[in-house]
């Protein structure tokens, strides 16, 4: 981009150029970038100006960063074969050459180091030539201090390159368009799983009484053979609704936001089911599925991020493959362990990886998918995330024949505590606990009341309001079940209030919800996992469970 009086000249690919404002003070919070622990990353200054070389030595250094000053192109060149530089600014006209010769040479020799062309006579044609020629900026004399900040931040700062990147403009509207589906997919997820959860309810309800009734008639009674013919057809509507409620706990997964989910031992077949459910729209007309798995230990990982990771690599893995023959194509998902680890394989028939770019295919924005396709951002977010999680990925591959991705991960280390013995179903149900119900579904609270009824004593109410003037004058309640989202107040809202107003009922409260989706919600439920229970648990077998346990406590 061409800096002078705070506007900036920006590169927008295919040669097009635009004006655009500075960043400025936006970056004035961020942390100084680093290289290696301990060591700041080296900025080669490049100026036969002894002033303007000083200045801008000065100005790396108060980023964090080391200045390397070189006052001709001979001598950028002898400190370019010595050590290692994550940037580089250069002066467009040097008294022994070209700045723009150098910067050529630099990312032939040196494609990691991003250079900043800096000119006192600029043009659009030289900021156009600079950019075509690998520049990752243009600033223009008298330099913007600001806009100087900015451009280096970014450039040695791997987090914020992607802001610079030609291909940006595909890329974040890309990106922008699935943070919208994201935001769109959690909320839609959550109005599913409230009437799901009473669909479910009340079928499991109907089964059961159904083959109550039945079994209490006598063999010759021609009614009975009725009832439970009428059994059938409930029962594939109650499968039907469990797909559903698979595949929308995975929709939910993979439209959370959270970026600081916390570690811990998970189910890598868990995850990848939900994975190929999501995919399978991509599967389905290309390739098998075919399930290889040897149920290994958890993974210690987070359910999120693994879920982004075995999405992509199936999705690559499917588009890897014509549409057309499915019979004849197959996707194979592997699990394993291999002490510490555990070991996740996805491999595909398809059209394989050519030995000249496997070792590119992790770079961000590198892909041969076409532009409206891939980004090229999918496997470098993925190797991203398994690095992050101490594991790694790898890949094998031949070309016309297919590819294998393999992901490494730690093996979560899981005590194994003695089981509790098992209540007699007479226990079970003679529990007798009272549970205060508050959602503002009425269907919900009419199939929660019939589902728990028989054995508990349930109070139901669809006001936050009636439910606060109730537990005044009575809360001997074993149990609190509430939604996430009320009309009065959030379900997070009221556990607080609660618990100062009573802090006794702290301990009895769960959070019955059909999925959270404000970033308040979800981060307080990440925290408190253990309040937390799916509105699609159908015949609510875990709260008698919660019930039992908040007893016998």
């Amino acid at each position: 981009m061409l800096s002078g009086a705070g506007a900036k000249l920006t590169h927008r690919g295919s040669g097009a150029v635009g004006i655009s404002r500075p960043l400025g003070n936006t970056l004035g919070s961020m942390t100084s970038p680093g290289g290696a622990a301990g060591q700041s990353p080296a900025v080669l200054v490049v100026d036969d100006e002894p002033n303007i070389r000083h200045i801008l030595g000065k100005v790396v250094r108060t980023i964090g960063a080391e200045p390397v000053l070189a006052d001709s192109a001979s001598q950028a060149r002898e400190l370019l074969s010595s050590r290692e530089y994550v940037c580089a600014l250069v002066d467009k006209n040097l008294l022994d050459g070209s700045g723009m010769v150098l910067l050529k040479s630099i990312k032939e020799d040196y494609p990691a180091t991003e250079v900043i062309i800096i000119s006192g006579y600029a043009s659009v044609e030289s900021a156009i030539e600079a950019l075509h020629l690998g520049a990752f900026d243009y600033l223009q004399k008298p330099i913007d201090i600001r806009s100087l900040v900015d451009a280096v931040r970014t450039a040695i700062d791997p987090r914020r390159a992607i802001t610079r990147n030609p291909r940006i403009g595909a890329v974040l509207a890309h990106a922008d368009r699935l943070a919208a589906v994201g935001t769109l997919a959690a909320g839609a997820a959550h109005e599913i799983n409230n009437p799901l959860a009473y669909i479910l309810a009340n079928t499991e309800y109907a089964i059961r009484e159904l083959q109550s009734v039945a079994a209490a008639m006598g063999e010759a009674d021609p009614a009975r053979a009725r009832l439970r013919s009428l059994v059938t057809p409930l029962e594939e509507n109650l499968e039907g609704g469990r797909r559903i409620k698979h595949i929308v706990r995975g929709l939910s997964r993979f439209a959370r936001e959270d970026v600081s989910e916390p570690t811990g031992p998970v189910n890598v077949e868990v995850v990848l089911d939900q994975a190929l459910a999501i995919a399978s729209n991509q599967t389905r007309p290309r390739a098998r599925v075919v399930r290889q798995f040897g149920h290994p230990p958890p993974a210690l990982a987070g359910d999120r991020l693994l879920a982004q990771v075995f999405l992509n690599l199936v999705v690559n893995a499917a588009q890897s493959i014509g549409e057309g023959r499915p019979l004849e194509n197959e996707i194979r998902v592997v699990t394993r362990s291999e002490p510490p680890t555990v070991i996740v394989e996805i491999i595909d028939t398809g059209c394989g990886i050519g030995p000249e770019i496997r070792d590119r295919i992790f770079d961000p924005f590198f892909t041969t998918k076409p532009v409206d396709v891939g980004t090229g951002l999918g496997l470098s977010i993925c190797h991203g995330i398994v690095s992050s999680l101490k594991g790694q990925i790898e890949v094998e591959s031949e070309l016309g024949r297919g590819t294998l991705m393999r992901v490494r991960l730690p093996a979560a280390q899981v005590s194994k505590a003695a089981a509790p013995s098992e209540p007699c179903a007479a226990e079970v149900h003679r529990v007798g606990g009272r549970i205060m119900v508050v959602d503002d579904e009425p269907w919900f609270l009419a199939s929660v009341g019939r589902i728990l009824t028989p054995d508990h004593q349930v109070v139901a109410y669809s006001s936050v309001t009636e439910a606060l003037a109730h537990l005044e004058g009575d809360r001997q309640f074993d149990l609190i079940l509430c939604d996430v989202y009320l009309p009065e107040m959030t379900g997070t809202e009221l556990f607080a209030l609660l618990s100062a107003r009573w802090p006794e009922l702290e301990g009895r409260i769960l959070f019955v919800t059909g999925g959270a989706f404000t970033p308040e919600a979800v981060d307080f439920l990440m925290r408190r996992k253990e309040l937390v229970l799916e509105k699609t648990a159908g015949s609510f077998h875990a709260e008698e469970d919660s019930l039992r346990s908040t007893r016998a406590g």
